[in-house]
């Protein structure tokens, strides 16, 4: 039995460790395609927020893009 919210947990848990590439792993070999989803907005959320810690970083340098 699989227990899809522990499942997502651990997904979110992974994207904030910035385990991406362990998420995709599990999700592949599991066969979990129902997770498909929640994998792809932590990615998203993560690459949202590279992108925040870099504007920032610049703006702390003052660089203007």
């Amino acid at each position: 039995m699989q227990d899809v919210e522990l499942a997502k947990q651990a997904i979110y848990l992974w994207g904030a460790l910035e385990m991406e590439e362990e998420i995709l792993s599990k999700i592949q070999s599991s066969k979990w395609s129902e997770l498909c989803p929640t994998c792809v907005k932590v990615i998203i959320q993560s690459r949202a927020s590279d992108y925040i810690k870099i504007v920032m970083y610049l703006d702390a340098l003052s660089v203007k893009l």
